[in-house]
């Protein structure tokens, strides 16, 4: 099973790759590229929030039928945890790109309301143009992004908290996460602020983590 840091590592690689094709006759391309990098920065604040390595990927926690059937393809699994889990933002831009995509891959999609399917008659570099493919690239993906807090996940993960206390290390990146946009948010507080949202030991554990970043809260 692919890690938090394998997961932002394509997520970002798909992401440039996205955006290198939008001045090439490919652009159509950036629009797929752009939804694939969604998922792997799910899938990476998934992981980072999941407190059982059972959760840790989201088709790993997939609903099945009784018969041992799926309930859901992937893709439909993911919007669900994000539609029912994450901030309003992240499932409209999610599905934004999700519906785009689809139709770039596929010249057809089904209508999330309606569950009917829509049929396209000409190919997707007809269909789209660059302006909607930087709308994908440079508005939905961001705003998911942005939704997700992924940089903030991304530098609570390089404090590596569980090597400090494994038992508090998720609850402490979860009430973080909670409270707080940015790094830069975080790193405005004084210990008497955070212990509004934590505890006395919670905060111990988290400057024990900044400090071998180099880093502290603010005095």
């Amino acid at each position: 099973m692919a890690n938090f840091t394998t997961h932002i590592s394509q997520a970002r690689h798909n992401e440039k790759l996205a955006q290198f094709l939008l001045d090439k006759p490919f652009f159509d391309w950036s629009i797929t590229i752009s939804f694939y990098a969604a998922i792997h920065f799910f899938e990476a604040r998934l992981y980072a929030d999941a407190s059982d390595i059972t959760n840790k990927h989201s088709e790993s926690s997939m609903p099945l039928e009784p018969n041992g059937d799926s309930k859901y393809s992937a893709h439909s699994w993911r919007a669900r945890q994000i539609q029912d889990h994450y901030p309003r933002e992240a499932w409209r831009s999610f599905r934004s790109l999700k519906e785009a995509s689809e139709t770039a891959r596929y010249l057809s999609h089904i209508d999330i309301k309606t569950a009917v399917p829509r049929f396209e008659i000409a190919p997707s570099f007809n269909i789209f143009n660059v302006n909607n493919a930087k709308f994908s690239t440079q508005q939905d993906l961001p705003t998911f992004k942005s939704a997700l807090k992924i940089d903030l996940a991304e530098f609570l993960y390089t404090l590596d908290l569980v090597s400090i206390n494994p038992i508090k290390a998720a609850f402490i990146s979860d009430k973080i996460l909670d409270n707080f946009n940015t790094k830069e948010a975080l790193l405005k507080q004084t210990k008497d602020s955070l212990r509004k949202c934590m505890t006395k030991e919670d905060v111990d554990v988290l400057e024990q983590g900044l400090s071998k970043k180099g880093l502290s809260l603010k005095k």
